[in-house]
């Protein structure tokens, strides 16, 4: 099943792009989701801030692992 543009663009993905993109299911079948032992799930990138902070760190990294897993798991659908 391919994903469409509509589909694209409600993940954040720009117009101009996501009319580019097609992936058929045999292609999305073979993305693997990131995983990752760290951080609280959440949907903020925060600053980490003068003082380093290495909590806020995997969090970051959380975040941006949930939304990548996100648009993986829209891609095989």
């Amino acid at each position: 099943m391919a994903t469409t543009a509509k589909q694209l663009i409600e993940l954040g993905v720009v117009p101009e792009v996501a009319k580019r993109i097609t992936t058929t299911g045999a292609a999305a079948a073979s993305i693997a989701p990131l995983t990752g032992a760290f951080g609280t799930p959440g949907n903020a990138i925060v600053a980490v801030g003068a003082s380093f902070s290495q909590t806020t760190l995997n969090n970051n990294f959380r975040a941006l692992e949930d939304k990548i897993n996100a648009i993986i798991a829209a891609l095989k659908a």
